[in-house]
């Protein structure tokens, strides 16, 4: 994306949903200091524990690559079963320690796939 002329190379924004709310959760580690704003719609945080240091150093905290904080938006439904709190909570805490602004909004009474209107039929 970098080198298309018109992108705005020093203000890049992502969104995900589904499985490609994960790589939001890469995009954030990564600390690539062009990337502004993050946005995961009931992403999967399946590796959360891998990242967190639980099984391995990838987790640790590392110095800020920027003095710029990457704003991270993280939507949630709360019944969503592929989501658990825990790996939420570890998720925010990790991308925090690399120097990113996390907000979470977990919807009540909200399962997995809520942006598709037809997700109640599957």
């Amino acid at each position: 994306l970098k080198n298309l002329d018109f992108i705005k190379v020093n203000n890049i924004a992502a969104l995900g949903w589904c499985m490609g709310g994960h790589p939001i959760l890469e995009l954030g580690l990564m600390q690539e200091k062009s990337v502004k704003s993050l946005i995961s719609y009931h992403g999967v945080f399946d590796g959360v524990k891998y990242y967190a240091n639980e099984s391995n150093d990838l987790g640790e905290t590392s110095p800020v690559a920027s003095t710029s904080r990457t704003k991270i938006l993280i939507c949630n439904g709360r019944k969503d079963p592929f989501v658990q709190e825990n790996d939420i909570e570890k998720a925010k805490n990790l991308l925090e320690n690399k120097g990113c602004d996390v907000t979470i909004l977990n919807f009540d009474d909200v399962k997995h796939g809520f942006t598709n209107p037809a997700q109640d039929y599957n």
